[in-house]
């Protein structure tokens, strides 16, 4: 029984490793009952042509890991440069060609090919040596076509599926590569915004664990912080971003498209070399532009141009400071001409130092009160956003910071040194600053003027109302 199953063992691992070899070395099993007519192994091809009516000629050719395609006809005014092809349509063509198989194999008599549209093949691929020309559909079935596979010597008619047909009879602009810049998040290092309302410099900070991914920062005007989804949402547009025309494969002249001077250059830096998109003049439906991958000068849309021509502020982290609640061990807050003290005890936060003599209602206020309204005013600090940013301030009063509306000051576990925000209030506007070590950063943020309103609720209980000015007798 032992022997027995110790075969029985082999055998299954047998098995396994041959339907392995079978998939992995053949490709796909062929239906039972169906002739193989032609077996591609994708990973070895170089190239591919496709011949389709009206004489055109379609040519794939691998470059590297991607592939071109070139348009070839009678004349060389029918003939285009290679350019880059779209992946995604090449692959559809190789996955169809890893096996071609047909139940209805049919006589391959000369006598019968008038018959089926193959005496005079409207489209033909070539792959390598073998060929498969492409007839007539068959009355009873619109959706397969008659076809002749195989090479000079041995070939075989048969029905194939009419959607190979329509893949290799597809025109050239459907096999090209219309993203407007093709870049990948994961390989992009840097990448450069010159523009009418922005000149940039963007630079990628590597995850610092396995839980963060990456962040950017913005190196040039100003160094500061990225908004990381702006960021990466407009470095995965580029490529998702397709061209509506293609306006010449052949420039003559960088001039009369506006591109010996472009209005707007990205560069992005990748880990595969750098990629360039210039934006040149504004037509009526756009701009002209062209990318470092092909000599074509293709359309933009207005509202492409737009997503690379914004401002610095839309490009910019709009958080005025980053507080991890956790690491944060004390609070110290002046506000309402006083100051008070807190200490974080385990998740809770209690009064410290000379915070019992408070005034107004503020000293009947319970523990569980006092630390609410610190978690309060910590989630407020941490929900400033700036709608706009002052990198060259003047002096601190015309923010308001000669008698700032508040100030905090924070110890977190984190920081070589307390971590300092100041919000100020002048002219109807209110602005905040930050700063470490008692030192405060040269940008002034320009917040929404209801910032200051949301501290109301946790002063009232950390401070005590306020109560209203005496009225003049």
């Amino acid at each position: 029984m032992k022997n027995f199953a110790s075969t029985f063992i082999l055998l299954l691992v047998v098995a396994a490793v041959g339907g392995y070899i079978y998939f992995n070395e053949r490709g796909p099993v062929a239906e039972t009952g169906s002739a193989v007519l032609m077996r591609v192994d994708p990973t070895t091809l170089t190239s591919l042509k496709l011949t389709q009516p009206g004489g055109k000629t379609v040519v794939l050719q691998k470059a590297g890991e991607n592939w071109n395609v070139q348009q070839q006809g009678k004349g060389a005014q029918d003939s285009t440069p290679a350019v880059p092809a779209d992946a995604d349509t090449v692959k559809g063509l190789l996955d169809q060609l890893q096996l071609l198989q047909s139940a209805a194999a049919m006589s391959s008599d000369p006598a019968k090919l008038k018959e089926y549209g193959l005496d005079k093949p409207q489209s033909t691929l070539a792959v390598g040596e073998q060929k498969v020309e492409f007839g007539k559909k068959p009355s009873f079935d619109n959706s397969k076509i008659y076809a002749r596979v195989g090479d000079t010597k041995n070939s075989q008619v048969a029905l194939l599926p009419a959607s190979l047909e329509a893949t290799v009879t597809k025109s050239f602009d459907d096999w090209r590569d219309k993203a407007i810049l093709r870049v990948a998040l994961d390989d992009t290092t840097q990448f450069d915004i010159t523009a009418p309302a922005l000149s940039a410099t963007f630079l990628k900070e590597p995850a610092k664990s396995s839980e963060a991914g990456a962040t950017w920062k913005i190196t040039k005007p100003v160094a500061t912080s990225g908004d990381t989804t702006t960021v990466e949402s407009f470095i995965n547009q580029l490529p998702q971003t397709k061209t509506p025309k293609f306006l010449d494969d052949k420039p003559t002249s960088a001039a009369q498209w506006g591109l010996d001077k472009p209005i707007a250059i990205v560069k992005v830096a990748t880990t595969k070399g750098e990629r360039t998109l210039s934006i040149g003049k504004q037509l009526k439906d756009g701009y002209a532009a062209q990318n470092s991958t092909s000599p074509s000068v293709f359309q933009i849309t207005t509202a492409t141009y737009g997503l690379i021509n914004r401002a610095l502020r839309e490009w910019r982290a709009k958080e005025v400071v980053k507080l991890e609640l956790a690491d944060l061990t004390r609070l110290q807050i002046t506000a309402r001409n006083a100051t008070r003290n807190y200490s974080k005890s385990g998740d809770k936060w209690q009064a410290a130092g000379t915070n019992a003599a408070t005034t107004n209602n503020a000293a009947s206020t319970t523990a569980d009160t006092v630390n609410q309204a610190v978690l309060d005013t910590i989630l407020d600090i941490q929900n400033l956003n700036a709608q706009d940013f002052i990198d060259k301030p003047v002096a601190p009063d015309i923010y308001g910071f000669d008698k700032p509306a508040a100030h905090f000051t924070f110890t977190s576990s984190k920081s070589s040194g307390p971590i300092t925000v100041e919000l100020g209030s002048k002219s109807g506007k209110v602005y905040a600053r930050t700063g470490t070590n008692s030192t405060f950063s040269p940008t002034v943020y320009i917040l929404p003027t209801t910032a200051l309103t949301n501290f109301k609720g946790p002063f009232d209980t950390l401070f005590g109302t306020a109560k209203p000015p005496a009225k003049k007798s």
